[in-house]
Formats: C-alpha cells, structure tokens, sequence
C-alpha cells in the first residue's frame, strides 16, 4: 500500500504453457504485477505512475544497444548481453547474413501498457528498421526461475531476430508474408529460439492432401494463415533446405521480393536443380520419405514375371519382354525380325 493508503501493488504467480526449442510443451511460473488506485466508489486497475518505473537506464553491448526503466534492470542487463550474444550468434553461423561494423540494433523496453498491445503487430518488426520497441519484463511477466527467464529470452530474441532478418534481406514488408515466415523459421529453430512446427502428422496431412502446385501460386498467404494449405509453405521450406544446389536462405528472402511468381524464385534459390515438370514430384517423394510410411521396410515384391508386349511404330524395339521380379532383370522374348518386322523371333530362355 502506498502511504496514503490510496493506491496498492498486487504481486501474485501467472502459470503459462509454451512450447521448448525442442517441441516439449511445459508450463512456467511468472510473476505478474498489478496496481491499483482508490476510485470515488471503488478501487480501479490503473497504469504505473513514473516513480513505479524509476529511471531510464542504457546499456551498450557490440551489436545492441538496450533503454530499460530501472525496475526491470536486474533481469534487463542479463537480457541485454544474452541478445546482444544472439545477435553475435547469427552474424557467426548464419551464411550469406552481412554483419557490417555499423550493425547496431537500439532496443527500448516501454513501461507504456499499451506497448503489450503492439508487440503483436508485425509490422514493426518486419519494416527492416534496426529500432524496436517493446514491453519490459514487468508488463509481460518477471522469471522467477530460469525456466522462466529463458522463455522471456526467446520471446525478445525472436523479434530481434526478425528485425535483422528483414533488414538484412531488404525485405518490403508486407509482402509473400509466410513464404518469408517460413523462411525465418527455419533459421529460428537452428537458433535454438522455437521449435520447427513439422511433425510426422504434417508429413502425413500433406500426403493425404496432395499436392498440385497451387501453394506456389498463393504468394499471398497472410502471416497467420494456419490453413493445410499453407502448411505445405512450411514442408516446402523444408524440402528446399535438404537441397545442396539451393542458395542460403537470407539470399531466399531476398529473392522473394526480386521475383514475380514462385517459379521464377525457384528456378534462382535452386540453379541448375529446378525443373518445374518435375519439382511437384520431388516435393511429395521427400514428404512420403519423412512420413511413418516412408521409413518403414517396402514388402518384397511377389515371386513371378510381368509379361509386357510392346508396339512401337517403325521401332526394331517392338516385342514381347517379361520382367523378372526376384532379379530384377528384362528379358527379351519375342523380337522382330531383323529383315522383316513382321515376324517375330523367340529368343532362347537365357534372353539370348
């Protein structure tokens, strides 16, 4: 309680379910704050006056440079070096990203309530400005644990991410929304920040959907799209990465804003691989390989022959050739006669 009794701050635990790097759901504790002020007739949920904030502080790092209100500094300094390091991770594995010496990321954790608000947007984080502005720990939730404070970590080092993701690949937002997504997750989850959302269920959905070529022409996939559809978005991020002709995916982002269609953005992220008659085939032959029924033993083939006769015109080839399944070999049992097609000849059993 305040000194005038007046106005209270409410300090209780807030469970959340998220999802590890790894995929595992678990739940984490974080302690919440809330104020409040005496009304004429009851006590109302207020916003902070600034003395609950205290002072501005910064802290400069060799990639990132962090404003926080002096509440928050005991985990803010920490957030501060680990982001920073983040940003130094990508730089050092990360191929093709270009970390100029000018590269320096200004990030401003607002104490402002409605700042909870915009970190929802996307937008901002995808504009290609290297300024963010987002809620500081005390409005989004303080760790009491280290489970707690990682899952804080990652939150801030997806959207750092992003931002130099987008500024990186020039990227113009908003457009070939999740195509980019997909992209930047990808390189999220080699990060170690989120999980890949693939499992064998996706694989599996996939195959039961099939697959005619029409995701590639749906460039306008929102960001949030969840549909089956745009799912294969995701399976065919995948595929491409599994590519090794394939370019590095910052230089897929930014050919996605150089390209006017999926074909031609294909034909360049996969010199000399692509063939658009075949691509659609390849995709769902990867996609069965990394499905339950895919890595599973193929049955023998059954025992005898497959007996084919062959009519081409004007063609020597022409004849009758049995295929042997337990050796996999063609034999050739009538042929045309050398001098007169229109006979044919047997051959021996040998094939001869």
């Amino acid at each position: 309680l305040s000194p005038d009794l007046r106005a209270a701050e409410l300090v209780y635990p807030q469970d959340y379910i998220v999802q590890t790097p790894a995929g595992i759901t678990e739940t984490v504790t974080m302690q919440q704050t809330a104020v409040y002020r005496q009304g004429k007739t009851h006590w109302l949920y207020a916003p902070p006056y600034d003395e609950f904030w205290g002072d501005w502080v910064t802290s400069s790092g060799e990639y990132l440079t962090l404003a926080y209100p002096e509440r928050d500094a005991e985990v803010a300094e920490r957030l501060a070096a680990d982001l920073d390091a983040l940003v130094g991770q990508m730089c050092a594995e990360l191929e093709d990203l270009s970390c100029a010496d000018d590269l320096q990321l200004h990030l401003r954790l607002d104490s402002d309530p409605d700042a909870l608000l915009a970190a929802n947007e996307i937008e901002p984080m995808l504009s290609g400005s290297l300024r963010l502005n987002l809620p500081t720990p005390t409005l989004v939730g303080t760790p009491i644990d280290e489970a707690g404070y990682q899952v804080l970590y990652r939150a801030y080092g997806v959207r750092v991410a992003t931002a130099v993701f987008a500024n990186q690949s020039s990227y113009e937002c908003c457009r070939r929304q999740l195509f980019f997504r997909a992209l930047r997750d990808y390189q999220l989850a080699e990060l170690g920040l989120q999980a890949w959302p693939l499992d064998e269920a996706a694989y599996s959905s996939a195959l039961s959907l099939g697959f005619n070529g029409t995701v590639l022409r749906q460039w306008s996939f929102r960001w949030e799209d969840d549909s089956p559809e745009a799912e294969q978005v995701y399976l065919i991020i995948e595929y491409l990465m599994t590519q090794e002709t394939a370019v590095p995916p910052i230089e897929m982002m930014t050919q996605l804003m150089d390209r006017t269609s999926s074909r031609s953005w294909l034909a360049i992220i996969l010199p000399d691989a692509y063939e658009s008659d075949l691509f659609a085939t390849q995709f769902v032959s990867y996609i069965y390989a990394q499905s339950t029924a895919g890595q599973q033993a193929e049955p023998p083939l059954p025992s005898g022959t497959i007996t084919l006769i062959c009519d081409v015109s004007n063609d020597s080839d022409s004849g009758i050739y049995q295929y042997n399944l337990a050796s996999s070999e063609w034999i050739d049992r009538f042929l045309p006669s050398p001098d007169d097609p229109g006979n044919l000849f047997a051959s021996s059993v040998d094939g001869r």
